[in-house]
């Protein structure tokens, strides 16, 4: 079957229709959740509260949980705190929609894995924050699952239990 041509002027948008099938039949939602799901990043999608959603495989490759483990809770339960305060990032994004920087989270062996993350607010038609989506990369790039850390990183301590 040979592809139709294209109506649009060059440099037009295309129309809503256009934009929410790719040209080989999967609609722009799928593609995204598809797209989340292979990124070789950290996804999660938390709630307005900041309780996870969704994470994607990689997230829980890098960091041990099993998805059970990680839905339902607080983002924040993961995190050791010494990067930044929950209260300060949540108002920034309320004040700007985004937040970049730098969050260690415990790993399930009780590591610390230090990542670069981006935060963004997702809101409603009023303008309300429903959602927030945080893309991150680990600081030393991917570890095979089971792999002990690399304890000449910084970015990995062992986390002292009593």
């Amino acid at each position: 079957m040979a592809a139709r041509p294209s109506k649009r002027k060059p440099g037009s948008s295309p129309s809503p229709q256009s934009a929410s099938i790719a040209p080989h039949g999967i609609n722009s939602k799928t593609a995204v959740m598809i797209g989340m799901k292979n990124m070789p990043a950290t996804v999660s999608l938390m709630d307005a509260n900041g309780v996870i959603q969704y994470v994607n495989p990689y997230c829980r490759t890098t960091f041990g949980y099993s998805e059970s483990e990680m839905l339902g809770r607080p983002m924040q339960s993961f995190w050791t705190g010494v990067d930044v305060e929950w209260q300060a990032l949540i108002a920034q994004l309320k004040d700007t929609g985004v937040w970049q920087g730098q969050i260690s989270h415990q790993t399930k062996g009780g590591y610390i894995r230090a990542e670069t993350a981006s935060i963004s607010a997702i809101k409603d038609k009023k303008g309300v924050i429903t959602h927030f989506v945080k893309v991150g990369q680990p600081l030393n790039g991917p570890r095979p699952s089971g792999a002990p850390p690399d304890t000449r990183d910084g970015n990995y301590r062992r986390i002292l239990e009593n």
